[in-house]
């Protein structure tokens, strides 16, 4: 997405740590707009014109010349491509030249071992089974029971894709809904379901919004944030301003869904919590750099830098989960300038803002402008 500005911010964030980065996606989105990168490497098409084959061949051809440690991305129809391209090295991993099997070894590191993981339905039982709450859900393989799934599911309800960005993988059914023209948006989406990748239809959960952001190494849980949402750039669109919470309870289920996980990297739990001493009910669990992960050292919890500890060779057997009491609100740029340049908060609170990459701080109040003659 142009607008990526969570992933966007990581290579500074690491670049001062250290790390070598390098930059891989299109010319005009805003990732490659920054200057922490050693090497950029440019998809010449679009998201909508790529191919599989043409996502390999850009993958493999900046590995070949940076040899990279880990891959970073948030981005949905990528990591689908990962994994398909991750199963058929695996399959092929007994005659693989060395640079095929430098390249599974890359998204063997990066991506959680269990591609199943990745489902909605599958990840969403493993927060269960690791003493999560859970909204009740049932999955459908095909749009013809689907279909008789939403007729009998009581509303409202959510119907959710895998690999699916909002608006085109989440649908709300309420009250009035037409069953049919959702069936009908969805066919049109471009999204298949099958055995493999089937839709979920997942009842409401009650409660507050949260979010729960992780970092993690070989199932190991090195920290973790839960922050509240107190606005948002637009209605179900990423935070601007944030409340910083202290959740203790947290950490005990937490380790134990991310050593379900085997997870190395960031990741993020959707959920909602009725009461600040009980468990919250988590409706997705996304193996993937969450908004707030870039603005954790604000928040007293600097997951980049507890990971980068790991990636840089410093395992340890922690037994420390790093969860400090910090309750601030903080403001995030360009969100919330975006969102109210009148906000009282711009005055109130502190504002989460990255002076470490002049090019990208650039770019970024250029999407201010961009965005202000959207609306």
């Amino acid at each position: 997405m142009y607008t990526n500005v969570s992933l966007s911010r990581l290579p500074a964030q690491f670049k001062k740590l250290g790390t070598e980065n390098y930059g891989l996606g299109y010319r005009e989105r805003l990732l490659l707009k920054g200057g922490s990168f050693k090497q950029k490497y440019r998809y010449p098409k679009s998201p909508k014109d790529i191919s599989f084959a043409n996502m390999v061949n850009g993958l493999t051809f900046a590995c070949k010349h940076c040899d990279p440690d880990y891959l970073i991305t948030n981005d949905e129809a990528l990591m689908r491509g990962l994994l398909h391209f991750r199963k058929i090295l695996r399959a092929e991993e007994s005659s693989l030249s060395d640079e095929r099997r430098r390249l599974l070894n890359l998204l063997e590191t990066s991506l959680a071992p269990d591609t199943n993981a990745y489902r909605r339905d599958v990840s969403v039982q493993m927060a269960e089974d690791a003493g999560f709450n859970t909204p009740e859900y049932v999955t459908a393989h095909n749009l013809i029971h689907l279909e008789s799934s939403m007729a009998a599911y009581p509303r409202p309800f959510f119907v959710k894709l895998n690999f699916a960005a909002g608006g085109t993988g989440v649908y709300m059914v309420s009250e009035g809904t037409d069953v049919r023209q959702t069936i009908e948006k969805i066919r049109n989406s471009g999204y298949s379901l099958s055995e493999d990748n089937p839709a979920i239809i997942q009842s409401l959960a009650e409660g507050s919004e949260v979010t729960i952001s992780f970092a993690a190494w070989k199932g190991q849980l090195l920290g973790y944030t839960v922050v509240k949402p107190l606005e948002t750039l637009f209605t179900n669109g990423p935070s601007s301003v944030i409340k910083n919470l202290y959740r203790p309870q947290l950490e005990k289920p937490l380790k134990a869904l991310v050593q379900k996980l085997q997870f190395s990297g960031f990741g993020g739990l959707d959920a909602f919590e009725t009461s600040q001493q009980e468990l919250p009910n988590i409706i997705e669990v996304n193996l993937r750099s969450t908004h707030t992960v870039p603005c954790s050292s604000m928040l007293g919890n600097n997951l980049v830098s507890l990971f980068f500890a790991e990636l840089q060779g410093n395992e340890t057997t922690r037994q420390i989960v790093q969860h400090t009491q910090n309750e601030k609100v903080i403001a995030l740029f360009p969100d919330e300038i975006m969102r109210d340049r009148n906000s009282p908060y711009l005055k109130s609170v502190p504002l989460d803002i990255s002076w470490d990459d002049p090019a990208l701080h650039t770019a970024l109040v250029q999407l201010i402008y961009k965005y202000d003659k959207q609306k």
